[in-house]
This record gives structure tokens, C-alpha cells and sequence, in this order.
């Protein structure tokens, strides 16, 4: 007895020993995988006339993902191909919905389930999903949004297009308004006239809130209803503006109430201003949450106040808000891929396109860049990117179109077409992996324009007060963040983009890292704590000589394994395709990507499937360019730079030209015009072609028939021609092609110009 008594602790001890060998042999693991679909789309909802479809998506887990399984409707699950990327092809499709899941399993029996509504319809393709104008309402109020619809054109004529609201199956319960594709700009908001474009503005009345689901319903000739792609709008109980008022009123005293205190620090502020906010009206709740202070009212609206701290001349010195005693969140990706992930194929392939064009998944396709900084004023030299980055841009020879926004530029609208930059950098404030913060004050005229997208978590607000040992505390104003939800919900795809967000915690959760990814950028890039200004500036810089003077690819640009020096240590992390570069060749030609991937657009410039009668030259879709078409008054121009091989000789364009000029204005002062023109690397333009309304007439003008009106009808048009230059004197030089149309005279009268197989031989 006395010997076990001594044996005990021993015992005790080597069991405790095997029991924490066994956790370090055997760790738990209960987290879920997570798994995406990627093709034919990432909606969660698709249309198809086909009898069967192919998937394909990606999975990600914290160890490794066992399985991927698919099931159709009520039939049995079946396993695809590959884990990480996987795919299943020729999935048969009933007639109407199919409810397709698929699952993601690890070694642990862990799960993660992607839903995907297909609709099987019969003879009318839907072109991606429907688009509204406003996807959030509040109940019992009736909402106004402008709702469009793409159709491919089909061997049946279509009689009627209209708006159907759904209950919780699915199933039509009313149709709400119809939509129109006749030109009719103020009453039907449909800006061309048969470009298979169908528009409208219905009302939407909820009575009670929660999430709804609407789809476009098209009748062809056989009288037979098609269905699009689900849209899903989400349902807000009222907002008072008394209760508006409580929170504009409670930031605007912030400044008063920090003054008020003895906080020396700004751990210290933000503790004071926390007890301050739970004493204020409308609050429910204050506090420290992810190194910011999080407020949140009783209407169930978040705000928030960071801090940043400044130097002795007022400067700021981070890029975020180090308070509290917060502890970083686990990774979500495995360990050895925490600083270079791998990158999905997220991209959104045309919907309904013939052979949609394929991408090349290395290759930035698109050579716009947009630096956003909108903080400038208060960077100090050392911390302002936009000198650097300017220097590096114009010392490289690629011919990147660089479009600079700064201080009070950065908007939230100005972030609106940020899925048509190849580039995108963003240096700025921001909170949590989930807020990149703008410049746009909250102020009493503009908050009711954002309170829904604010309820919806797509857009926050935040207080942004700055600290130093010499002058205290300052408040600068409450300006408006865009969060993951809002940058996954713009239109369009992006160009397989490289993002480099340089604000504070930017990669510390995967929420905007996901978001841009899901958008189609294949480069992310951030830091995981709060970063200091000067040495968030330096990774910028480094990282995009090396990517586009040097000509390195992504995966050699970025120098893994830093960490910022100063006391929050920041590391400076990357998720992305090593392979992603920059190309000198000419991108997107024949619009097949169904946009202007590759094209630098000002006016009015878009990709259109059918203009009247007129169809592409090839495959599903066209460029067009205009002197001002429907909402778009300013005259449109596209460009792209590109380098001319010694092997190539020739550039060609296919043209057609439409203008409700002809017959009546030629002879007079109205000469509406085209120009081909090419920008050679000393900056000197050489027109290739230039014609005008008088000009034109030597082509042999036809009447439209069926018509095309843009704005007073009577449309002639050039029928399609094919234009070739010589170009064989650029060889080896990067030239900008620039295709632009123009009025003299008036724009009363309206002109247009579609493009095709645009390609250099």
C-alpha cells in the first residue's frame, strides 16, 4: 500500500504525459470544411435550357478534405472528382428546379455544404442572373427599384417579360410588373432599344421582414414560362428617424466626451468612451471588439470608433485601431499555407454564352490600376504610397492605365467599378479582416441613402480618433467603411485582380480576402495586426516593382516571411496564384468574355449580345461604343495598350456603324464621327481612320429593319466592315489603341458603333 501511494503521482504524471502525447499525436479537429462552386458560376442560382450541366468549384479545410459529394433533387449523392479542385461533368436536370448539394468531407467526418438552385427551362437562355437596382427594403413600405434582364436570343420570338415574387418553394405567387427591351428610357428605364436588354421599375411591398426571393419569368411565341436565376431581397423593420438622429448625435459628442476624461492612452480612451456609450440613448450595448469599439443600437445597427495613433506633428503612424487586449482568431487554412494560400477559380463564366471564352488563370487581364488612398492629408511624406507608386508605374513599360483617387475622392461610389481595375490598391484604415474605411462623412443628408445597405452588414461607420503623446486626442469625423457583403455584391466579375490592401488586420480573418476572391481576383495581399503607415508603404512599393517594372510574377514579387518591426508585428501575408503576371498582349478582342476585360473605358462603352437584328461577327458577344446612349450622355472611347511582336504586321477591326443622323443631317454642321487611332510610346497619337457622318455615306447606308432607336429613331447603319492598318512600323514598341465616337454639333441625335474581332496578325 505504501509503495502504490508513492507510485500515484508518478502514474498521475505519465498519464496526464500520454494524454497530452496523444493530443499532439491525434489533435482535435472540429472545424468544417468550407466548399464553393465556381462553375458554370459562383450565384448560388443558374438557368439552363441544357439537359445536363457541369460543375466545378473548390474546397478548403484546416487539414484535408476526404471527399467531395454531389446530390441532385432526391437521387444519390455522387462523388466528383478531385478534393481541393473538383468538378462532375454531364449532372442530368429534370424540367424546372433542381436542388443541387454539394458536400465537402475531411478525414474527421467534418462537413461544409454549397447549395446551387439550377432551373431547366425550355427554349429561352437567361444571360446571368437578374440585376436590382436596390436589393433591401423596409416592410410595409412599397420600394422602387430598377430591375434588368438579359435573354439570348432564341429561335422563338419572346411576347412578355415580367418580375415574378416567390414564396418559400419557389413557386410564383404574383407577377409584379413587367419589363420591357423598347427603348423607353423614363418610364420602362431601358436604355436600347432590341438589344435583348429587358428592363423595368417595379414596386416591392413586404409585410413582414426576412429574406424573399423574386426571378424574371419570359414567354416565348409557344406561350411556354421561363424562368431566370433567383434574386434574393432582404426585408428591414423600420427605421425612426429619431432613432437616426441618437446616432449622428452620439458620434458628433465623442470628441467632448474623450475631452472630459483623464485617458492619457489610448487603451485608456477607448475604455472611457465605452462606459460614455452605455450611458447614451439608443445604445444597447458598447464594446472592444477586435481593437475597435463596436456600438451597437437598439434598431440592431452597428457603429464603431477606431484609433490611430499619430506622431508629435499630427501624422498618423498606423493604418487601424490598437486598443484593447484583443487575441488574434485562429487560422482558417492549414499551416503551411497561411502566407501563400491557394488560390480557387471563382471567376463567373458568361451565362448562357455560346463556348464561353476561357481565361488564362496566370495572366491579370486587365491593364487598369486604380491606387486609392483616402487619407492623404493626414500621411505624413515618409507614409504617402502615391508618390512611390507613381514613379513605378511610369518607370514600367507595360503602359498600365494608373487612375488615382485621394481624400475626399474616395467614396463609397467611387468603389462602385472596382471590378473593372486589374489592379487594385487600397491604402487606408481598417478594422477586423471585414472594413476597409472611405472618405465619405456621415452626415444628416446622406445617412438615409445607406441605412439599408447598413442593415445588411454591407456598410458600417466608424468614428475615427487619432492620439499622441503631444496633442492628445483628435476626432476626425465619422466616415462610412464597405464591407465584404458590399464588395461581394457589385456587379461584374473582376479580371483576375491582384489586391493589395495595405490597412490594418486586412488579412487577420479570410472575410475580404474571400470577398475579392469570389469577385475573380487571383491576388490578395494584407497584414494581419495593425501596421505602421511608413512600413505598410514599403511593402507596396517593393511588391509592385518587382511585379511591374521587373516583370516578376506574383509568387516573386511578394517576399514572404516579414513581419513589421514595430510593436504589433504585423505579418505581411499573401494568398494568390504564384503564376498571376502582367501581359503585353492584346486581351479580350472579341468580347467573348462577355465585358470589357482588358478595355479602358470613359463614356459610354459596354459589351452587348444582339442590337436590333445585329448580331456578333462571331461567337455570343460585341463591343459598342456611342455618342451618349440612354443614362450615359458623355460620348464613349475605348483603349487598351499592347506590345507590337516583330511577327505582327497588321492590326484589324470589324466596325459597323449606326447613326440617327443618316439621312436627314448630312450636308450640315452635324457630323457625328469614328476614329481608330494608336498612341505610339512617345506619346504621339496616329489617327488609322477617321470618318464622319458625310464621309460615311460612300459605304452604302441601309435602312435599320428591323428598327433601332437610341433617342429619335430613323436609324441607318454601314453594316458590318472590316478595317486593317499596317502596323508593322511600331514593332517591338507598347502602343495604346483607342476606338472612340463623338458628337459635333448636338447630342440630340445619337450615333453608335459596334466592334468586333479586334486582333493584331
Amino acid at each position: 500500500m505504501k509503495n502504490l501511494t508513492r507510485l500515484t503521482p508518478v502514474l498521475l504524471i505519465g498519464l496526464l504525459f500520454l494524454l497530452g502525447a496523444c493530443a499532439w499525436l491525434f489533435p482535435k479537429d472540429d472545424e468544417n470544411p468550407v466548399i464553393q462552386i465556381s462553375s458554370p458560376t459562383n450565384y448560388f442560382s443558374y438557368a439552363t435550357t441544357q439537359e445536363t450541366i457541369d460543375l466545378a468549384g473548390t474546397a478548403f479545410d484546416n487539414k484535408e478534405i476526404k471527399s467531395i459529394t454531389i446530390k441532385v433533387n432526391d437521387a444519390a449523392a455522387v462523388e466528383a472528382t478531385g478534393t481541393t479542385n473538383w468538378s462532375l461533368t454531364d449532372i442530368a436536370l429534370q424540367m424546372g428546379e433542381n436542388t443541387i448539394v454539394c458536400e465537402a468531407k475531411d478525414k474527421k467526418g467534418n462537413t461544409g455544404t454549397a447549395t446551387f438552385y439550377v432551373m431547366r427551362n425550355t427554349d429561352v437562355e437567361f444571360t446571368g442572373h437578374p440585376y436590382f437596382s436596390q436589393s433591401s427594403f423596409f416592410a410595409n413600405q412599397t420600394g422602387y427599384t430598377v430591375v434588368r434582364q438579359t435573354l439570348t436570343s432564341t429561335t422563338r420570338g419572346i411576347t412578355n417579360v415580367a418580375v415574378a415574387k416567390l414564396d418559400s418553394t419557389f413557386a410564383v405567387v404574383d407577377e409584379i410588373g413587367s419589363l420591357y427591351d423598347d427603348g423607353d428610357l423614363y418610364s420602362h428605364y431601358d436604355e436600347i432599344q432590341n438589344d435583348n436588354v429587358w428592363s423595368g421599375y417595379p414596386g416591392i411591398l413586404e409585410t413582414m421582414a426576412g429574406d424573399r426571393y423574386y426571378r424574371i419569368v419570359a414567354y416565348s411565341d409557344a406561350k411556354v414560362a421561363n424562368y431566370s436565376p433567383l434574386y434574393k431581397v432582404t426585408i428591414h423593420e423600420t427605421i425612426t428617424q429619431t432613432q437616426v438622429d441618437e446616432m449622428i448625435d452620439n458620434h458628433a459628442a465623442i470628441s467632448a466626451a474623450l475631452n472630459a476624461t483623464d485617458a492619457n492612452t489610448l487603451e485608456e480612451g477607448a475604455q472611457e468612451l465605452k462606459t460614455w456609450f452605455e450611458d447614451q440613448p439608443g445604445v444597447t450595448k458598447a464594446e472592444i471588439v477586435d481593437g475597435y469599439l463596436e456600438v451597437t443600437y437598439s434598431s440592431g445597427i452597428k457603429g464603431g470608433v477606431i484609433f490611430s495613433e499619430t506622431d508629435e506633428d499630427g501624422y498618423i503612424t498606423t493604418l487601424g485601431a490598437p486598443v484593447g487586449n484583443t487575441r488574434p482568431r485562429g487560422p482558417s487554412i492549414p499551416l503551411n499555407k497561411q502566407t501563400r494560400g491557394i488560390a480557387p477559380d471563382p471567376r463567373v463564366l458568361p451565362v448562357g454564352a455560346a463556348d464561353p471564352k476561357e481565361e488564362d488563370e496566370d495572366v491579370i487581364q486587365d491593364k487598369d490600376v486604380l491606387i486609392w488612398q483616402p487619407f492623404t492629408q493626414q500621411l505624413s511624406a515618409s507614409s504617402n504610397v502615391l508618390p512611390g507608386l507613381t514613379t513605378i508605374f511610369n518607370e514600367s513599360d507595360l503602359g498600365l492605365n494608373v487612375v488615382s483617387l485621394s481624400a475626399g475622392e474616395c467614396t463609397i461610389a467611387s468603389l462602385n467599378n472596382i471590378h473593372e481595375y486589374g489592379t487594385v490598391i487600397m491604402y487606408t484604415h481598417g478594422v477586423g479582416g471585414e472594413h476597409i474605411l472611405t472618405r465619405e462623412l456621415m452626415t444628416d443628408d446622406n445617412i438615409w441613402d445607406y441605412i439599408l445597405p447598413i442593415l445588411n452588414d454591407e456598410i458600417g461607420f466608424f468614428e475615427n480618433v487619432t492620439y499622441s503623446t503631444a496633442g492628445g486626442f483628435a476626432q476626425k469625423g465619422t466616415v462610412y467603411s464597405v464591407r465584404s457583403a458590399w464588395i461581394q455584391n457589385l456587379p461584374g466579375t473582376m479580371p483576375n485582380s491582384v489586391v493589395f490592401n495595405s490597412s490594418c488586420e486586412s488579412f487577420k480573418v479570410n472575410n475580404l480576402r474571400n470577398a475579392f476572391s469570389a469577385k475573380g481576383a487571383n491576388a490578395y495581399l494584407g497584414f494581419s495586426k495593425i501596421v505602421g503607415a511608413t512600413w505598410a508603404r514599403d511593402r507596396v512599393l517593393e511588391y509592385f516593382r518587382r511585379l511591374a517594372v521587373q516583370l516578376k510574377n506574383n509568387g516573386e514579387a511578394f517576399i514572404a516571411g516579414q513581419t513589421d518591426p514595430g510593436h504589433y508585428h504585423a505579418a505581411y501575408s499573401m494568398w494568390g496564384r504564384d503564376g498571376l503576371h502582367y501581359t503585353y498582349d492584346l486581351i479580350n478582342g472579341d468580347f467573348e468574355f462577355g465585358n470589357l476585360n482588358g478595355w479602358f473605358r470613359e463614356g459610354d462603352g459596354r459589351v452587348i449580345t444582339q442590337l436590333g437584328d445585329q448580331a456578333p461577327t462571331q461567337g455570343s458577344y460585341m463591343g459598342i461604343i456611342s455618342t451618349g446612349l440612354g443614362f450615359t450622355t458623355s460620348s464613349g472611347s475605348i483603349s487598351q495598350p499592347f506590345r507590337v511582336p516583330d511577327s505582327v504586321n497588321n492590326l484589324s477591326i470589324k466596325w459597323n456603324f449606326i447613326s440617327e443622323e443618316f439621312m436627314e443631317w448630312v450636308g450640315s454642321q452635324y457630323q457625328d464621327y469614328l476614329t481608330f487611332a494608336l498612341v505610339d510610346s512617345t506619346g504621339a497619337t496616329h489617327t488609322l481612320f477617321h470618318e464622319t457622318i458625310d464621309s460615311f455615306v460612300g459605304y452604302g447606308l441601309t435602312n435599320c429593319t428591323p428598327p433601332i432607336s437610341f433617342d429619335q429613331g430613323g436609324c441607318y447603319m454601314t453594316g458590318w466592315r472590316q478595317f486593317v492598318a499596317d502596323i508593322s512600323a511600331y514593332h517591338g514598341q507598347i502602343v495604346r489603341l483607342r476606338i472612340s465616337a463623338g458628337d459635333v454639333g448636338d447630342s440630340i441625335y445619337d450615333s453608335a458603333c459596334l466592334l468586333d474581332e479586334i486582333t493584331i496578325y
